[in-house]
């Protein structure tokens, strides 16, 4: 009996998804748990798989379609089976009258551009004509004619300096390539080898073999949030350097057989999130949105961290992270890493954040510049640990809503927060 794919709703506020890529074809052998599809929501890319074994009998849908959720995509059977029950009844999601009157206004600006750039280089249909025959690109001309149309003699006055073999003149037109200015034949005629030259130079200047590849999936989101960072924010970094003895030494204590093993698993990233949870809140403006002319402070702190995901950068978050444990902490940071890391997070998860964190300490990497995770207002890089124990913090935040001296007021309430951090009164044991 055929089977239908689903796209499975992803968070409460998913409504639609694209399909980024089909892994399998129309005709395939399929079965229960293989990939069919890759498809994108606005926050992160998850894998649809096959609900069980057959053969892909037809997809709905094709790569870019942007598809409701809880919609049939494909179905799966045997050959032969009558599937034209399982047809979605609207196969792409149309778009909403808004996006019609968006559209419409684009075109329209796009014409009246089109027409004032025509306008610079009006030309005769023979101008036009003859230009295209000589090899000459009209977009160079200037015109002699009534309000500074171009006619034949300008077409022609260039023409006439060097010419050029009409089988040259093709090639020009035909590959949009550049006329040489003088060519090889008699009085510097221009022929078909010289361009064969040219294209050869071309080659040999080149830096070799390439492979272009498509921007898609996370790495597009990836760039649409980079460019909406350099966008909306003016950024300005603070470098700061303490001493992580006591961390290190929480860390060391935690992994020794003195304490329980159910803390063994607690990490210096774990120690850090819990104590920048709690120093946020002496430091709001830090913990805060920008829309438009509006400031949001938040009295709870919920911290978004970098993960470092085959697929891309992805920063899940810890909601009301100030109100949890370090053990609840560092439990669910590693169900929320794991989760990333397999490409099945709840894309709600992915959102929300008030303040993010990326870490670099472990790659060796002392201080860099964090990239600020719009609505928010800062965001904390960690660098590595020294031989001597010292950390490195970079600190980057949004000039426009937070100056200099509060951010380092943050940075320096910080390093007594690290300082004062005791591992044994937290945890409470001895």
């Amino acid at each position: 009996m055929a089977k239908e794919v689903i796209l499975p709703r992803q968070g409460n506020t998913v409504e639609s998804c694209v399909i980024l890529e089909w892994k399998k074809n129309e005709g395939d052998k399929v079965k229960k748990g293989e990939v069919l599809c890759e498809v994108e929501t606005d926050k992160t890319v998850f894998e649809i798989e096959s609900p069980a074994d057959g053969i892909l009998l037809k997809r709905f849908f094709k790569e870019n379609d942007d598809v409701p959720v809880m919609t049939t995509i494909a179905v799966i059977g045997n050959l032969g089976e009558d599937i034209s029950s399982f047809k979605p009844v609207s196969q792409i999601s149309k778009p909403k009258k808004e996006d019609n009157e968006k559209n419409l206004e684009k075109i329209q600006n796009t014409f009246l551009e089109e027409y004032k750039s025509e306008d610079k280089n009006k030309a005769s249909p023979f101008a036009k004509s003859l230009a295209i025959s000589k090899g000459v690109d009209i977009e160079t001309l200037s015109g002699s004619g009534p309000q500074g149309m171009i006619i034949e003699r300008d077409v022609l006055n260039v023409a006439s300096e060097v010419s050029i073999s009409p089988a040259a003149a093709e090639q020009i037109t035909k590959d949009k390539l550049k006329r040489p200015i003088r060519g090889s034949g008699l009085a510097g005629r221009i022929l078909l080898s010289d361009l064969k030259k040219e294209e050869s130079s071309e080659i040999r200047l080149s830096t070799g073999r390439f492979n272009d590849i498509p921007i898609k999936g996370i790495r597009k989101i990836i760039k649409e949030r980079m460019l909406l960072s350099a966008a909306t924010t003016v950024p300005c970094t603070l470098f700061y350097s303490t001493d992580a003895s006591t961390i290190i030494k929480a860390r060391n204590l935690l992994k020794s057989q003195q304490v329980s093993s159910n803390f063994s698993s607690i990490t210096i990233n774990d120690m850090l999130i819990y104590i920048i949870s709690k120093v946020l809140q002496k430091h709001p403006r830090l913990n805060s949105h920008i829309y438009n002319d509006t400031i949001r402070e938040f009295e709870n702190v919920s911290i978004g961290f970098a993960v470092d995901t085959p697929r891309g950068l992805m920063v899940p978050v810890l909601y009301n992270a100030n109100l949890m444990d370090l053990i609840t902490i560092s439990t669910n940071t590693k169900k929320l890493i794991s989760e990333c890391i397999e490409g099945n997070i709840n894309p709600d998860l992915l959102k929300g954040s008030t303040f993010t964190i990326t870490n670099l300490g472990n790659s060796g990497i002392e201080y860099f510049t964090p990239v600020i995770n719009p609505p928010e207002n800062a965001i904390l890089g960690i660098g590595t640990i020294s031989k001597d124990n010292v950390i490195k913090f970079s600190l980057t935040f949004n000039h426009i809503v937070i100056d200099g001296k509060p951010a380092a007021e943050f940075l320096k309430s910080l390093e007594d927060a690290i300082k004062d951090f005791d591992i044994t009164k937290i945890l409470n044991f001895n």
